[in-house]
C-alpha cells in the first residue's frame, strides 16, 4: 500500500509553518530558483485576468490559513506523481531543519 500525503504529514508531525516553508523550498527547486519578481511576471503573462490574480495573491499574503490550504492542495497533487515524492519529502526535511534554527535563534 502506498503512503498517502496525509499519512506522510502525520508521520512527520507537520505544522503550518513547516508546510509553508516546505512550499517555498519546493517551488524554488521546481522553478530553478526564480526570483519572486520573475515568477510574478510569468504568472501575469499567462493568466486571463490580472485583477483576479492580484486578488488571489493578496488573499494568500493576508491569510496564512488560505496559504496553508493552497500549499496542501499543491503538495497533494505533487504527491500523486511518484517521481515528485522524493522532492516533496526533501522539501519537508529541509523545512524542518530550517525551522529548528529559527526556533533556537528566537529562544536566545
Amino acid at each position: 500500500m502506498n503512503e498517502t500525503f496525509t499519512d506522510f504529514l502525520n508521520e512527520i508531525e507537520a505544522e503550518p509553518d513547516m508546510i509553508q516553508q516546505a512550499l517555498r523550498i519546493h517551488l524554488s527547486e521546481r522553478t530553478n530558483d526564480r526570483t519572486h519578481k520573475e515568477m510574478l511576471t510569468e504568472l501575469r503573462e499567462t493568466v486571463s485576468s490580472k485583477e483576479e490574480l492580484d486578488q488571489l495573491l493578496k488573499q494568500l499574503e493576508r491569510d496564512p490559513d488560505v496559504l496553508e490550504q493552497a500549499a496542501l492542495i499543491y503538495f497533494e497533487r505533487a504527491w500523486e506523481d511518484d517521481a515528485q515524492q522524493p522532492s516533496v519529502r526533501a522539501a519537508f526535511k529541509h523545512a524542518k531543519g530550517r525551522l529548528l534554527v529559527v526556533e533556537v535563534a528566537q529562544a536566545r
